[in-house]
């Protein structure tokens, strides 16, 4: 039940900050941006693979 609730008001927080930080924080918009980018790069990232977003090729 605390996880649903948990996750209920964490993930529009996290998000709410991402858009609010630039305007917060100006002087670290450079850093902010590298963030977001590695954050994009980690949800999009194949584990197995290693490699993002390629399809995997058979063995022969």
């Amino acid at each position: 039940m605390l996880t649903k609730t948990c996750d209920k008001f964490l993930h529009p927080a996290l998000l709410a900050a991402i858009f609010i930080a630039p305007f917060a924080l100006p002087n670290f918009n450079a850093q902010l941006a590298t963030l977001r980018l590695m954050i994009i790069v980690a949800l999009t990232w194949d584990m197995t693979g290693m490699r993002a977003g390629h399809v995997r090729q058979s063995l022969r």
